[in-house]
């Protein structure tokens, strides 16, 4: 009885051991980002992104496979914050057009690539599409797991929709952050005229692809609640 006790103590200690070792590894984080926004108006390598430090990498390679994975989403979650954060304050990488901007972008396209459609009319990629086209916009959807989308042909990568339909005018993008780099790519390759990433998403990555092409960049927001923003200014 003794030794079974004996184990759930050690269960327990064990338990709140991760759990500290996780919130050292955030806090640590979390100061270590502070201080290079503080530096950044005062040292000139203060533009290079956010990296754990040696002290902090020495600790998460020490954490067993469980923390680690919990740490990491966390390091996630706070790079996300991060970027929206740099988009709200204008500190980012490179420039994107502001609400503005955005209005006057999408007074002038015709022609969307919806990348990331969907089928399923509950998800953003179905029912903004479908309020683009009832705008009067020529959106062609882009998704290699679909074949019509809100009655409209969908084609597996911009590069073949652009070869089927003819080049885009602006692609509006419904992928995670991480993927929008790939797509910036493609965009840039199949000779779009902008790059949109839809509410929620940022990635400075991607932004700075296309605006070394020469392309305009709007993230963080919704074609559609943007249309009805241009149509009530008409």
């Amino acid at each position: 009885m003794k030794l079974d006790w004996i184990k759930t103590r050690q269960t327990k200690y064990s338990g709140y051991m991760v759990a500290y070792t996780v919130v050292i590894i955030a806090v640590l984080g979390a100061a270590n980002w502070l201080a290079n926004r503080h530096n950044k108006s005062v040292d000139s390598t203060a533009n290079k992104r956010f990296s754990l430090s040696d002290q902090t990498d020495k600790v998460v390679k020490g954490l067993k496979s469980d923390a680690r994975i919990v740490y990491f989403d966390r390091t996630s979650e706070f790079t996300r914050a991060r970027d929206l954060l740099d988009l709200q304050e204008g500190t980012g990488s490179v420039p994107v057009l502001d609400a503005d901007g955005a209005l006057a972008l999408l007074a002038r396209v015709r022609r969307i690539a919806v990348v990331g459609a969907s089928t399923d009319e509950r998800r953003p990629g179905s029912f903004i599409m479908a309020a683009l086209l009832a705008e009067g916009y020529d959106c062609v959807p882009v998704n290699p797991n679909a074949t019509v989308v809100n009655g409209v042909t969908c084609h597996p990568t911009l590069a073949a929709a652009t070869a089927a339909t003819g080049p885009f005018d602006l692609v509006d993008v419904f992928r995670r952050a991480e993927a929008c780099p790939g797509v910036a790519r493609e965009a840039v390759d199949a000779g779009a005229g902008a790059l949109w990433l839809q509410q929620g998403i940022v990635s400075w990555e991607a932004a700075a692809i296309a605006h070394a092409a020469g392309l305009p960049v709007v993230m963080d927001r919704c074609t559609a609640v943007d249309v009805r923003r241009l149509r009530g200014r008409r």
